[in-house]
């Protein structure tokens, strides 16, 4: 009888049940995963957003280097321009001279020179020896699309 009054008796529950134990370990399992991910993921963020400010400081740092440089060139031909005996005297030939020697001498930048009404004057511009000239561009344009035009 006693075996029969225990087999009655009801089972005491366990504290935890087996289903508050499994989600207890997927929760110790996956929250330091998130955790981990979620660091990685903001050190990433931070290094890209790094990267991205030191290559346009560094645009910005060559760009300005870039002015200088052309300043430079400018007040080089201005102090140029400044100290020249032939423009001075009115000589733009000997001036022109001068102009091609700053050229090839100091590297200056283009510097052509113009009359009163502000035109090219033809014949002293000291980069002609540089740039072909407009008929021979147009002959080689007509030469290349094998198209001539029609004398009138």
């Amino acid at each position: 009888m006693m075996r029969a009054s225990a087999a009655s008796a009801p089972r005491a529950r366990p504290a935890f049940s087996i289903r508050l134990l499994m989600v207890l370990f997927a929760a110790a399992v996956t929250l330091p995963l998130l955790i981990y991910l979620g660091v990685l993921i903001a050190h990433s963020f931070q290094t890209a957003r790094h990267n991205v400010e030191e290559a346009q400081l560094h645009a910005a740092r060559q760009a300005a280097q870039d002015v200088d440089m052309r300043l430079a060139a400018i007040r080089a031909g201005l102090a140029l321009s400044a100290g020249s005996t032939a423009l001075a005297h009115g000589d733009l030939a000997g001036f022109a001279a001068e102009l091609r020697l700053a050229v090839h001498v100091k590297g200056l930048q283009a510097a052509t020179l113009l009359d009163a009404q502000g035109k090219v004057v033809p014949g002293l511009d000291p980069f002609m020896d540089h740039r072909p000239h407009a008929a021979t561009l147009a002959a080689q344009a007509e030469g290349q699309h094998g198209w001539h035009r029609r004398p009138r």
